[in-house]
């Protein structure tokens, strides 16, 4: 199966501009996009391209309060989201709806070889439904 391009949005709290160009330094040739909070986060929604996997860079309260309004919105709820998370997040993190998670800090390397994995699974392998 092709590889298709995807429509990544990278939330992050703090500087999200550092993982977009990591993963852009890494190869990655999909469509990159950033959000700072819930708010920016629902707004990506009626965007075009709308996003159709979410990287979450957040932690605590503010990473379950995005979860949280992603997996209660109908169109949301059936995008995948990836937390880059602390170990004592995952867990909640996953009660929440999250899709999966990556273990903080990874490298440049494994984020982008972990994206690629999560991409070619959910778009090449399974199917998921529109968004």
């Amino acid at each position: 199966m092709a590889h298709r391009k995807i429509n990544l949005l990278i939330v992050s709290s703090k500087d999200g501009s550092a993982i977009k160009q990591t993963l852009q330094d890494a190869g990655v040739k999909d469509t990159l996009s950033q959000a700072s909070d819930k708010d920016a986060v629902m707004g990506s929604l009626s965007q075009s391209p709308k996003p159709n996997l979410i990287l979450l860079d957040m932690t605590g309260q503010d990473l379950f309060a995005v979860l949280r309004e992603l997996k209660s919105n109908a169109e949301a709820r059936k995008i995948p989201v990836v937390v880059l998370a602390t170990a004592p997040d995952t867990e909640k993190s996953y009660e929440l709806g999250a899709s999966s998670f990556i273990l903080r800090p990874p490298n440049s390397a494994d984020l982008a070889r972990a994206l690629s994995l999560f991409k070619k699974y959910w778009y090449d392998i399974v199917e998921i439904p529109a968004v």
